[in-house]
């Protein structure tokens, strides 16, 4: 059941990385096209490196033992704050597209409506 569920795991997140780089080339103008590919592959792969490790810290940091099983392991707690700080950075990030789009259609003379 493990190996399934991984596997459906992993094709999904191959399938989200190919979608959001299809629509970074769709919605971008042909001439910006090898900079917007570079900076999202780069962002890709940043937030790829990142993510592991602050899961790996808060399950670190938030450790139980099971009675009559030799060891610790991550508390429950460890993995709320994970999903949590991912909510969180989600959000931010959605406020911050926001403004901007709503920078560059201010600064283009154009409505929000018009952008997309």
């Amino acid at each position: 059941m493990i190996t399934i569920s991984l596997a459906i795991l992993a094709t999904g997140l191959s399938l989200t990385e190919i979608g959001s780089i299809n629509i970074v080339l769709v919605s971008t103008p042909t001439q910006s096209n090898g900079i917007s590919l570079a900076m999202t592959v780069l962002l890709y792969l940043i937030g790829t490196s990142v993510g592991p490790v602050i899961a790996g810290i808060f399950m670190q940091m938030y450790q139980t033992t099971i009675q009559g099983i030799v060891g610790s392991f991550a508390a429950s707690q460890s993995y709320n704050l994970i999903f949590i700080t991912a909510i969180l950075m989600s959000m931010v990030f959605i406020v911050l597209f926001t403004i901007i789009i709503k920078m560059t259609a201010k600064s283009r003379g154009r409505s929000i409506t018009n952008t997309f």
